[in-house]
């Protein structure tokens, strides 16, 4: 069963049966269309903000990111290093005209109706009771470790002997295990 984003968007028919993305989807759609009616025409390029900066050719703000500026056009500087600059290049439009009850004002109640709605979350099956704690061993055979040899029978690995520690606490080195050029020096 489609979820019920809420009252705006149960009025339009093409939004039944259908996923919060594919509504969404819709709506944006509508709102881009809206948009392009009431904007004013494109302007030409503008100088960038800043002396030999690129940026892009003008773009039309639809206003998902931001009502307010819905309609305006702006350029985004390339050259710029760190976060986007947006130079806005026309002024905003008349705020009777996207709020309130204007039909875009409406077209955007409905996108933030959907939008704000609960994504749908798959259920999982309850957890399972926690018992108390048990070794790894206990609870399987094939867990529970094993020394060196069982784990490599055909190697000859030999734990190498350690000298009784000193008097002063520290650890006398094992022995070399084979001759060492270096061994004159710490004998």
């Amino acid at each position: 069963m489609p979820p019920y984003f809420g009252p705006l968007s149960a009025e339009l028919p093409e939004l039944k049966d259908l996923t919060k993305d594919e509504a969404l989807v819709i709506i944006r759609g509508h709102i881009r269309r809206t948009v392009h009616q009431i904007a004013p025409a494109m302007p030409e390029f503008h100088l960038p903000h800043k002396r030999n900066h690129r940026e892009t050719g003008p773009w039309l703000w639809i206003g998902t990111g931001g009502q307010l500026d819905a309609g305006r056009w702006y350029q985004v500087c390339k050259t710029c290093d760190g976060p986007v600059i947006v130079h806005y290049i026309t002024d905003p439009l008349d705020s009777h005209l996207i709020t309130g009850k204007s039909a875009l004002g409406r077209l955007f109640d409905i996108y933030y109706e959907i939008k704000n709605h609960p994504d749908v979350i798959k259920t999982l099956p309850a957890p399972a009771t926690r018992g108390t704690k048990r070794k790894r061993s206990e609870i399987s055979p094939s867990i529970a470790p094993r020394s060196v040899k069982e784990r490599h029978p055909n190697s000859n690995l030999v734990k190498a002997p350690c000298s009784k520690p000193s008097s002063s606490g520290l650890r006398a080195p094992a022995p070399f295990p084979m001759p060492s050029p270096l061994r004159e020096f710490f004998d």
